[in-house]
């Protein structure tokens, strides 16, 4: 069988379908450190991300930026690719900070 593509714009637009009044996150991803699995840096900075702020722009969302801030942060993914417990909490604070900076928490 052929596997099914990802089709976010269509994710989207079902969710706005079951309501219209839904507010969005998207997140540009932390950077990939080294190849692994498949993943590279390459992809996340040329493909993913140009992807996710095109998406964010076409139905207003709100964006969090994980890659720019984590750009120095190799230590807390050992794996290169998946945080750690003090990544996954450099993570969370950044997601924090945003979303306290932005108009989605009252």
């Amino acid at each position: 069988s052929t596997p099914t593509q990802f089709d976010p714009e269509a994710m989207l637009d079902t969710f706005l379908v079951i309501n219209p009044e839904m507010k969005f996150v998207l997140a540009v991803p932390p950077p990939a450190f080294k190849v692994q699995w498949g993943i590279r840096d390459s992809v996340i900075v040329n493909g993913v991300s140009p992807v996710v702020v095109a998406l964010s722009e076409k139905y207003q969302t709100y964006l969090v930026n994980f890659y720019t801030p984590l750009i120095n942060s190799q230590n807390v993914f050992p794996d290169a690719i998946h945080p750690n417990a003090k990544g996954a909490k450099e993570m969370a604070g950044i997601l924090y900070q945003s979303l306290i900076e932005s108009s989605l928490i009252h």
